[in-house]
């Protein structure tokens, strides 16, 4: 029995050495006993988290330019009709005294523009139309509210 004894602690000593070597070279190559478990290296998670911030960041902004969007379209058109009919009235107060003070040959242009009012505020002129008389006038004709 005592001869077997030192040969039994020789290979538990071998073993030992063996398993202490082995851990080295697989925490040197990346391979640890917690890898194997399923966890991830602190490499893996920092880039799991800059995704994970990345699509929120996008995900704000995206939110951010369809709020604005929407509250361009509520603030740029006044609810009040009466406002509606001043904004469509300087408009074509601009537009005659463009055709007062330009050359004669630019009626088709400021017709088209005058025109254009009735396209522009649909929820309060019915028709535009150019007097091409000495006047150069833009004659806007209301909508009938309800």
């Amino acid at each position: 029995m005592t001869a077997a004894s030192p040969q039994a602690s020789l290979l538990r000593r071998r073993r030992t050495a063996l398993q202490r070597i082995t851990e080295r070279r697989g925490s040197a190559h990346g391979s640890s006993s917690r890898r194997r478990d399923g966890a991830h290296s602190p490499g893996i998670a920092t880039i799991e988290w800059l995704l994970i911030l990345a699509a929120v960041a996008g995900f704000a902004a995206v939110s951010a330019v369809a709020f604005q969007r929407i509250l361009n379209s509520v603030v740029d058109q006044p609810v009040d009709p009466s406002v509606r009919v001043l904004q469509a009235e300087a408009r074509a107060a601009e537009i005659e005294a463009e055709g007062r003070r330009g050359t004669p040959n630019q009626d088709a242009v400021l017709m088209q523009r005058c025109a254009a009012i009735a396209q522009e505020f649909p929820d309060v002129i019915q028709s535009a139309t150019w007097e091409e008389s000495d006047s150069k006038k833009c004659n806007l004709m209301l909508r009938q509210s309800p």
